[in-house]
């Protein structure tokens, strides 16, 4: 209100004086963060104001897009995203819960409970950084399987906590669905294949009716969340639950580490998932080849490692490496030209983990299958090496693969020129500086590696193509008898005739004759230049 004369005229306004209410009457709806407001009253003797603050205690809007997932048994796991509205610092989220009043399954949806949410229980989740990103808790206090729950989650700042989220329900998972697959392991058959082994899982209340095995590229980023990360998995369905084993066939990629993990569906749904194994296919690779594979074993007490032989192939002198971490046991091998296995042994007090090499030969390779992986060019002076692309994916990627080239095959490895890959595919590669040339019509020795991958291929043997030269003509050339003309009597109209020495060994052809007269006594006699390339 506001005296004068003559009586003023009311109003309210913002701060940039936009005008919000006429009278004097402020008259705001929805309000969610703190606002400031003027009262303005206005007659012809002059003009008054005062301020008004509306002040909002607490974010100005409630936790959004909530997720329930019920991947473990007797837990539920949130997850949401911060208030768009916060009015300061998040310093907080509280999750309510409660169970339902009806049970049934076919009630979940929509039910509300009888209890008011002040009443429920609260689990609270506090730290830096709640109000950018997502977020996400596991709630496990006074859980119980196979319930249905209630759950609603409410931000609060430095003022005091705001609204409430939406309710979202979720049945827990039952017992029968609470254990899970054990002792996975996945062994390499090749380069794309894998046979993957498990202990089904304990059958508690019900049967599993099939299994899903997921893997994953070890390398690849995924998400903390098993729910959310799970479309970026691979899957594979195993429909016969009798099984304990199962080929995945021509899937993965050559020499690449992969993530795997198995679960059992049941009638109600899918189980929990069994504990991650990594393994690893096996690289491809061509005949002679080297491989230096290391094997690394954490765990308590320190495993003892060994490699053991299923073979001919010896295994040359390897390295153990212990420390507080682990222990890493290389193994080299080098020209390999036959089928063999090694299997990785790590053994302590608790248990034995092991991992399996199988080396196998290809069959039908022809006899020169070697010259056909290295070709030389030599384009007007310059030296191109093409590389065929059957040689493996693990000797041609780009920024992998080295080049060392000698002629001199007894030299040590370390001494030969070597050629970088320079961002390049091993596909045409010119030797360039810095790189030492090579010359024309030397015989070179060649091998690849990968030192990444540990792998190295045979040596190759190349030739560097040498042009034509030294172009000799005439009869007598450093004092060797290389062709003459002789006299002819040819009755072939075209002058041709058969030239050699009884007593000579040489080669040449008839160019063309001339006539040319070699005495006054033999009109008829001719000569013939004969062309000879040494």
């Amino acid at each position: 209100t506001a005296n004068g004369f003559p009586a003023p005229q009311m109003k309210w306004v913002d701060k940039e004086g936009n005008l919000i209410s006429e009278g004097g009457m402020l008259r705001v709806s929805d309000i969610r963060q703190s606002k400031e407001f003027v009262c303005v009253a206005e007659n012809e003797g002059g003009r008054t104001e005062t301020g008004f603050t509306i002040f909002v205690a607490g974010p100005g809007s409630a936790p959004e897009n909530i997720r329930l997932a019920a991947t473990r048994p007797k837990s539920i796991s949130v997850t949401w995203d911060p208030p768009q509205i916060a009015n300061g610092n998040i310093t907080r989220y509280i999750i309510y819960y409660t169970a339902l009043d009806d049970q049934s399954r076919d009630l979940l949806v929509g039910q509300v409970p009888s209890k008011p949410i002040s009443e429920w229980m609260s689990s609270h989740v506090m730290g830096k950084h709640l109000g950018v990103g997502e977020k996400q808790a596991l709630i496990t206090d006074f859980v119980e399987s196979d319930t249905a729950y209630a759950v609603v989650v409410q931000a609060a700042n430095q003022d005091g906590p705001g609204p409430y989220s939406n309710q979202h329900n979720i049945r827990t998972m039952s017992r029968a669905r609470a254990a899970p697959p054990t002792q996975l392991q996945v062994e390499p058959i090749n380069q794309t294949s894998v046979e993957v082994h498990w202990k089904p899982a304990e059958v508690l209340e019900e049967a599993p009716l099939s299994y899903e095995i997921y893997y994953v590229p070890a390398e690849k980023k995924i998400e903390e969340d098993e729910q959310l990360s799970l479309p970026k998995w691979s899957r594979v369905d195993v429909p016969d639950a009798s099984k304990s084993s199962h080929i995945i066939w021509n899937a993965l990629e050559p020499d690449t580490e992969y993530v795997f993990k198995i679960r059992a569906l049941y009638p109600s749904g899918p189980g929990i998932f069994s504990e991650p194994c990594i393994a690893k296919t096996l690289p491809e690779a061509v005949a002679g080849e080297r491989l230096h594979r290391v094997l690394s074993c954490q765990r308590s007490p320190q495993p003892a490692v060994r490699w053991i032989r299923g073979g001919e192939i010896p295994i040359d002198p390897s390295i153990v490496k212990e420390d507080d971490t682990g222990t890493k046991w290389s193994l080299f091998l080098s020209n390999i030209t036959e089928p063999s296995n090694f299997n990785c042994v790590a053994r302590n007090p608790l248990g034995v983990a092991n991992w399996t090499i199988r080396l196998e030969m290809l069959d039908g390779l022809s006899d020169g299958w070697m010259g056909q992986l290295v070709r030389v060019e030599n384009r007007r002076g310059q030296i191109y090496l093409h590389f065929a692309d059957s040689l493996p994916n693990s000797l041609r990627k780009a920024n992998q693969w080295t080049l060392r080239y000698t002629d001199e095959p007894n030299k040590e490895r370390i001494l030969w020129s070597v050629l970088e890959s320079e961002n390049r595919i091993l596909e045409e590669i010119p030797i360039r500086q810095p790189a030492a040339p090579m010359e024309p019509g030397v015989t070179y020795y060649l091998v690849v590696e990968n030192s990444n991958e540990g792998v190295r291929s045979p040596v190759f043997t190349i030739l560097v193509p040498k042009a034509p030269g030294d172009l000799r003509v005439g009869s007598n050339i450093n004092d060797e008898m290389v062709g003459y003309n002789t006299l002819v009597s040819s009755p072939d109209p075209l002058g041709h005739g058969t030239f050699g020495d009884p007593g000579a060994s040489w080669r040449g052809m008839s160019v063309l004759r001339h006539g040319l007269r070699r005495g006054e006594d033999d009109p008829s006699g001719s000569a013939c230049l004969i062309l000879f390339l040494a």
